[in-house]
């Protein structure tokens, strides 16, 4: 499945700050594109000796309750001060238990002047395998990973800038990372990272410099299918590509139209629709969703391709916020931010048909919404975030579940206490686990620096839809 590396670069290390002592070393060449002068250092709380409070004793959370709020009311966001990191307590309204997971001001190492921290996308799982690790990314792009059980931070990775990272979806301490055209996978055990696939060679015709998903996109659930754009070193989109990993083999693959603009490309989970979202707005003659809208090279709206890249279908003209998920019936479905509709809606994307879930109040726009529907183990719902809207929306300034069926429940989940910043780096980006029964969210706290922001963990009981009332 990965094609042999003749020698494997020794990273030198993953940091782990409850250890003492720290050396690094480096195999020699082939080098990968890795930052090796970074020099372990302490986060500041620890390297005085000071151990994080609420984490000495136990575990997070060890009290859970299940959501009780399933109402549409309008509940103010209590006025409660920026919590202490690693200190679980309750929301004050929705009942959830929660901590902040990160310290900006503490936890980053030497050399990152980083002035928040976030996950990488909504539609990114932040969360390993096993669900007890949890991905970090810091405003200058520095990876840190995170204890979900002891909110500790455990060790950072030796690699820095405008990467993607993804959990291996079988392995526990194992990951994977882009960068420039190349995939590679990085083991926390051994401290090792492998070349996986070099996407250079794919593309002798074309002047490829780099491969990725705009930050937006996953491999089908059991990591086979990778979906990617290819981008020439203007960041010019050239083509639409599908790897194939247990083969090793780009299996599908589709040039764009010259000056084509995308913001991102995900495939589903179970690997059968890959998507593409266009910059452009359709124009009314491929408006319209339901795949109505079809063209022989569509290059606007949302588009979703087969498995082979092919049968292109317009399935929205445009959209905000979204992300695959498989809904109650167990179909592969997008779930979106209807833009023209000002609602959450979902799209089977198989039959094109189009259900709405929940009208958004668009009083005080524009709103920050996101949308993670990543718990493929608890199909049926997603977790949407919101913020920047009317105070008297009773979606605003809020995380909440959403059961994915006409007139299916809206569960509250906690407030964000997200102010509107100048920076989108602080802004609410919320990403449930495979089992949704852990969220990850970026919040500023009412903060309104650019960038100022940490990652809250909230955690639910195993169970807790069948405990719903």
């Amino acid at each position: 499945m990965i094609r042999s590396f003749s020698r494997w670069l020794n990273v030198g290390f993953v940091f782990t700050w409850l250890l003492t002592g720290c050396s690094v070393s480096l195999a020699p060449a082939p080098r990968l594109p890795i930052d090796a002068q970074m020099t372990p250092i302490r986060p500041k709380s620890l390297a005085q000796g000071v151990t994080p409070q609420g984490t000495a004793e136990g575990i997070f959370c060890p009290v859970l309750q299940p959501p009780h709020v399933t109402d549409l009311r309008v509940y103010p966001t209590p006025p409660l001060a920026e919590p202490q990191a690693r200190i679980s307590f309750h929301d004050p309204v929705f009942g959830s238990c929660l901590a902040r997971l990160t310290d900006a001001t503490t936890d980053l190492i030497a050399g990152d002047t980083s002035t928040g921290m976030r996950t990488e996308s909504a539609a990114v799982q932040p969360f390993n395998f096993d669900g007890h690790q949890a991905l970090a990314r810091s405003s200058q792009g520095y990876w840190y990973i995170y204890s979900a059980e002891t909110l500790l931070p455990t060790m950072y990775l030796p690699f820095t800038g405008d990467l993607e990272v993804r959990w291996d979806p079988q392995v526990s301490d194992r990951l994977y990372f882009l960068q420039s055209t190349r995939l590679y996978l990085f083991s926390l055990r051994t401290q090792s990272a492998q070349l996986v696939h070099d996407f250079a060679a794919d593309f002798p015709q074309m002047a490829v410099a780099q491969v990725g998903t705009f930050h937006q996109g996953m491999p089908s659930a059991e990591g086979r299918y990778w979906p990617l754009i290819a981008l020439d070193a203007h960041s010019q989109a050239l083509a639409l590509v599908i790897y194939d990993l247990s083969t090793d083999q780009v299996s599908a693959r589709r040039s764009l139209p010259a000056e084509t603009t995308l913001s991102g490309v995900t495939i589903s989970q179970q690997g059968n629709t890959f998507l593409a979202w266009f910059a452009k707005a359709c124009p009314a003659s491929l408006s319209g969703a339901g795949g109505v809208g079809n063209a022989a090279e569509p290059a606007c709206g949302v588009v979703a391709y087969d498995r082979h890249l092919e049968n292109p279908r317009v399935l929205l003209p445009s959209s905000g916020a979204a992300d695959v998920a498989i809904d109650a019936s167990g179909h592969e479905v997008l779930v979106y931010n209807d833009l023209k509709l000002n609602s959450i809606s979902m799209i089977d994307l198989q039959s094109a048909q189009s259900t709405d879930l929940w009208l958004v109040d668009m009083h005080a726009p524009p709103l920050g919404i996101s949308i993670s529907g990543r718990s493929q183990r608890l199909p049926g719902w997603a977790v949407i975030s919101v913020y920047g809207g009317s105070d008297s929306s009773w979606m605003n300034n809020s995380l909440f579940a959403v059961e994915l069926r006409a007139q299916g429940k809206v569960v509250r989940l906690a407030h964000l206490h997200t102010q509107s910043a100048p920076n989108s780096f602080s802004g609410a980006l919320a990403a449930a686990n495979p089992d949704l029964t852990r969220v990850l969210f970026t919040s500023n706290w009412g903060r309104s620096g650019a960038g100022e922001s940490d990652l809250y963990l909230l955690a639910l009981p195993t169970g807790w839809v069948d405990m719903l009332k």
